[in-house]
């Protein structure tokens, strides 16, 4: 009953959701618009196969498999990379060209909305502004060194004093000289106006503790549902 109410004699029309929002100071043309409002999940067919970075990954997996398997899979992922061709390019040579552009201009960035599946345009020097505007609050403290490798030792230190195996502990226990600081980084809240104030966002992947803290998320992870609340998270480990 309600909703033929509200549908009867109604001049309201639907808006299309708007994927796109421009915040910056440079003008978008439509085919610029149309590939950006595919969104960051759609993947551009490439010039070329990535065969060296392919490469290069899959060794970095095989660290720890046994020599027979490592040259099993060598040998299948070498078959794969013969046999491999690109599909049909799935964007214009003009939308391209136009990425190609944003790309190279260092006055503007593409980021994700903080919310929504949108992507937001903005000055870069808009964006830098609310960055430091963030860091010079109480929420953090400049330091005058790079802490990596302590916490790198102190990590392996802590893991090799515990009871876990010792194929555990190889696990999480960070190679030395590897790991990278985290790294902050700003969503602009598009919803909550012109102004647009950013979420912090930190990224600690690869950092010294990364894979202990995943470590330690999947063992607490059948306590969640006994609290008396909790966020459902999805975990890969």
């Amino acid at each position: 009953m309600k909703f033929e109410n509200l549908t009867k004699n109604s001049t309201h029309t639907i808006k299309p959701l708007q994927t796109v929002h421009n915040l910056s100071n440079i003008i978008i043309n439509k085919d610029t618009m149309d590939i950006l409002e595919k969104g960051f999940n759609y993947a551009v067919t490439p010039t070329s196969i990535p065969t060296e970075n392919i490469i290069t990954n899959v060794e970095i997996a095989l660290k720890d498999v046994n020599d027979h398997a490592a040259d099993k899979i060598r040998l299948e992922v070498a078959h794969i990379l013969k046999n491999a061709h690109l599909p049909k390019q799935n964007i214009t040579k003009a939308q391209k060209s136009h990425l190609k552009e944003l790309k190279n201009n260092k006055d503007i960035l593409i980021l994700r909305a903080d919310k929504g599946n949108s992507t937001v345009i903005v000055n870069t020097s808009d964006y830098n502004e609310k960055m430091m505007d963030l860091l010079n609050s109480n929420e953090y403290k400049k330091s005058n060194s790079n802490p990596t490798t302590y916490l790198e030792k102190r990590t392996k230190t802590l893991i090799n004093s515990t009871n876990l195996s010792d194929e555990i502990k190889r696990e999480l226990i960070p190679r030395e000289k590897s790991s990278r600081v985290p790294k902050i980084y700003g969503l602009p809240k598009i919803h909550k106006g012109n102004n647009w104030p950013l979420r912090p966002i930190v990224s600690a992947f690869n950092s010294p503790t990364h894979k202990l803290a995943g470590y330690l998320a999947k063992q607490l992870k059948p306590f969640y549902e006994s609290a008396q609340s909790y966020i459902k998270i999805h975990l890969t480990f």
